[in-house]
């Protein structure tokens, strides 16, 4: 099985300061592309070999990008869900607080769990905006094609907080402003193709902002772009789940 993931990103290896904002400049990218081949040899053995290739980057501390909230919101109000709300077309939550608390979606720690178990199912070309999703919760957004989410603020990410099952090469999820807090592991779960796009986003107290599963059952090729985001007392920027 051959993995290929490019790339093209302000990445952080380690953001450790727990006062420190970590602002990316917008003129600055990396570009790491990582193939992983396995083949056999005469004697069953497997033998793994990977090239990596990097270009300039540059990260500046300081004051949170411009446009970047960084403080969760106020509430509206409060729903809880019994089961995953699938959202086709366009949903304004109106910043009301969404959880699963008393079903089977609430959080169960770092315990594997899938779609189901989310708050929001997005379809194909859906858009989320100005929603808080609350701790009681087990995998916050699932997109099962190409999504858009806007000002979407998870208070505590359980075990992931937005999944991208996109299929298609040319796919494009956006993940534009909003914030995460208390991630242990991971906020974006690149499961799919394409491209996924994070901008404008916050997080706060997390493992990595981005990961690129690489022992999916269908190994596909993922771009993501990271721009002007502000990261607080996490672990690393990108992660790519090796095979």
């Amino acid at each position: 099985m051959k993995l290929t993931t490019v790339l093209t990103t302000l990445a952080f290896a380690a953001i450790a300061a727990a006062q420190t904002s970590t602002k990316s400049s917008t003129s600055s990218t990396k570009t790491t592309t990582t193939k992983t081949t396995t083949t056999k040899t005469t004697k069953s053995s497997t033998t793994k070999s990977s090239t990596t290739k990097t270009t300039k980057t540059t990260t500046t501390v300081g004051p949170p990008p411009t446009g970047v909230t960084t403080t969760l919101p106020a509430s509206s109000g409060y729903v809880a869900l019994p089961t995953a709300s699938v959202i086709t077309g366009t949903f304004d939550g109106g910043m009301y607080r969404y959880d699963r608390k008393g079903s089977d979606g609430e959080c169960q720690g770092q315990t594997e769990t899938g779609e189901a178990e989310a708050v929001f199912i997005l379809e194909a070309g859906a858009t989320i905006k100005n929603v808080i999703i609350g701790a009681d919760q087990a995998e916050g957004i699932h997109c099962r094609g190409p999504c858009t989410v806007i000002n979407v603020w998870w208070e505590d990410v359980c075990e992931d907080a937005i999944t991208i099952k996109q299929t298609g090469a040319s796919d494009v999820s956006y993940i534009i402003g909003g914030g995460a807090f208390h991630a242990s592991d991971k906020i974006v779960q690149h499961n799919g193709a394409g491209t996924v796009s994070i901008s404008k986003f916050y997080a706060n107290d997390f493992g990595k902002l981005y990961r690129s599963c690489g022992n999916c059952s269908t190994a596909y090729e993922r771009h993501v772009i990271i721009d002007s985001i502000a990261l607080i007392a996490g672990s690393s920027g990108v992660g790519i789940n090796s095979v």
